[in-house]
């Protein structure tokens, strides 16, 4: 019981975190494409696309989510430190590819409002591309880390919550087109 209440917090603060850090990035990539509402209220159709096409997600979310779970995985406070650190080393990181891609995105937008050749803007989407990439890498490597920190029992019991917290996402998604069709 005592874990089902924690696995229960766990997910709803790893879901708000998650959508409040979604949120802020559609809003600053979407200004002026409606409100943060309407993009929340995605198509599940539309939000499994999203999900197949960005398979990283999970391990951003592993990276979020692993300091937060010492009790449910029994972690000792040793592995808690080290996965704490990479979490922090892995905010840094990406608050400097953020910083890199924005300055890139508004490259992009002058070449654009500068009518700059089709090859130039190629360029620069590429540029911006590379600093997704570079971004989802550096998620997949910090969650392998972390990983590594882990027991055998411990990766057995992540996995399973990780799967479990990807159902629910998937039901939460066939409930509300359910409530559509009504």
């Amino acid at each position: 019981m005592k874990k089902i209440v924690l696995i229960t917090a766990i997910l709803i603060t790893a879901t708000f975190a998650n959508a409040q850090m979604m949120g802020n990035n559609q809003m600053q990539q979407n200004q002026g494409h409606g409100t943060m509402m309407q993009q929340d209220m995605m198509h599940p159709m539309h939000q499994q696309m999203m999900q197949q096409q960005m398979p990283m997600q999970r391990y951003m979310m592993m990276v979020k989510m692993l300091p937060n779970m010492q009790e449910y995985l029994s972690l000792s406070d040793d592995q808690n430190g080290k996965l704490i650190d990479m979490q922090a080393g892995f905010k840094k990181q990406q608050a400097d590819y953020e910083a890199e891609l924005n300055k890139k995105r508004m490259k992009l937008k002058s070449l654009l409002k500068d009518n700059a050749s089709a090859d130039d803007v190629k360029k620069q989407m590429l540029q911006c591309a590379s600093s997704k990439v570079d971004m989802g890498i550096s998620a997949y490597e910090t969650a392998l880390k972390m990983e590594g920190v882990l027991s055998s029992e411990q990766k057995k019991e992540m996995k399973s919550f990780m799967q479990n917290h990807k159902n629910m996402k998937m039901q939460r998604g066939s409930m509300h087109k359910s409530k559509m069709n009504k």
